[in-house]
């Protein structure tokens, strides 16, 4: 790959990522091809299970659409033309570039400049059945120098393709936070893609609980000097369920910084995870500094967790890169030690994942939120090891304590 020595960091950025972990980027539906499974990219994904969703059949259907928008925001219908002119980031795969082509424009949600909201912005959108194919696409656009989080949570039934961008301006802080609470039966293939301007801060929260396949892509990249990244994320996954998360951080700018914490827990028989982790650092991309780590906990017998995270550098001119990748089962000293505190094994081994979770959930920053996927753990739990002895229904009886000490060991 050539990099053009120019001295606008902007003109220095190329369009196109030659990457054998990810392909490249096009609003040229033909530039996708139908995959085969044979594509690295596509090696984990059973694609018979997306159920007709590569295949773009035309239709009008939508998934439906709930908004909360506190003072500062605005939203509107726009063309696809209108959204490729904002400078969205182009589909990295079939399902977006599907969605794009299909989708008949895009819902744009705009957080004014220099506002500071007062409250979450929170995009719900629910299926209703898997009768047809669902295309959507998605524009959220924080203007420079803004402040707010916004929450988009997946719920009901769907066959569903999607493409979200999230555009934001310089020197502007975004808390964004996706939820995957689909029924059990809902197909989802998406990708996010997040464009940073100078000196932004974004923080990503991904929670994927729901579905029978759940398949995301986000994608990262720098607009100058300054911006950083933070992506955190959780997935639970269930028997027979198949939950893979694809993160691409293009460090296409000087002086960026990006973190990736990701943390599945699986059980049942045939429970599959994917977390692919690539990180490209640029010739431009002088005094950066990126880590990521994904970690994943094996609850019961046949289950399979992937993970992959990559470093692909083209300068030795960095602070600092890294990353790492744990899969294992319960440390018998972790609950050894929560059982020598008089806290029984069940109890024990509930509170080593709640441990493992808390870190990234109390980092989202909405208490309901906060709230419903403690609830929603909970609730997982509750299938190997029983209804908690000291919780009610929602979860909650644990203590902050006995969390906290859990976190301290997991």
């Amino acid at each position: 790959m050539t990099v053009t020595a120019v001295p606008n960091v902007a003109e220095a950025v190329e369009t196109s990522v030659e990457s054998h972990l990810h392909p490249v980027a096009s609003f040229d539906l033909t530039d996708h091809p139908m995959p085969n499974g044979r594509e690295e990219v596509w090696r984990f994904t059973p694609l018979r299970r997306l159920r007709g969703l590569l295949e773009g059949t035309p239709n009008d259907a939508r998934l439906g659409w709930h908004t909360t928008l506190p003072d500062g925001v605005v939203e509107r219908l726009i063309s696809t033309e209108e959204a490729i002119a904002l400078g969205v980031p182009a589909p990295v795969d079939r399902p977006s570039a599907l969605a794009v082509a299909e989708a008949g424009g895009a819902r744009l949600v705009e957080v004014l400049p220099g506002r500071e909201l007062s409250g979450p912005v929170v995009v719900e959108l629910s299926g209703t059945g898997l009768d047809q194919q669902v295309y959507g696409q998605v524009v959220f656009s924080i203007g420079a120098h803004a402040s707010a989080t916004i929450v988009l949570r997946h719920t009901g039934s769907a066959r569903y393709a999607s493409s979200v961008s999230v555009l934001v301006g310089e020197g502007a802080n975004l808390n964004f936070v996706g939820l995957q609470d689909w029924a059990d039966d809902a197909v989802h293939a998406g990708h996010v893609g997040l464009r940073i301007g100078r000196d932004a801060h974004v923080r990503t929260v991904t929670a994927s609980l729901g579905g029978d396949l759940v398949r995301l892509v986000e994608t990262a990249e720098y607009e100058g000097p300054g911006g950083e990244l933070e992506q955190f994320g959780l997935y639970f996954v269930d028997a027979g369920q198949h939950i893979e998360h694809r993160l691409f951080v293009d460090h296409n700018a000087p002086h960026t910084r990006s973190r990736v914490d990701y943390r599945g827990a699986l059980q049942g028989k045939g429970a599959h995870s994917v977390w692919v982790g690539d990180v490209l650092i640029r010739t431009v991309a002088e005094g950066i500094n990126t880590y990521e780590t994904n970690k994943n906990l094996v609850l019961t017998d046949g289950c399979r967790a992937d993970s992959v995270p990559n470093l692909e550098i083209e300068t030795g001119e960095i602070e600092g890169a890294g990353h790492s990748s744990t899969t294992g089962r319960f440390d018998d000293e972790q609950l050894f030690y929560l059982r020598s505190r008089g806290i029984p094994e069940d109890e024990a081994r509930r509170l080593v994942v709640h441990g493992f979770f808390a870190d990234i959930i109390r980092r989202i920053g909405v208490p309901e939120v906060e709230t419903r996927l403690l609830a929603a753990v909970e609730k997982e739990l509750a299938v190997i090891v029983g209804p908690s002895s000291g919780s009610g229904s929602d979860g909650e009886g644990l203590g902050a304590d006995a969390e906290d000490e859990a976190a301290g060991v997991a």
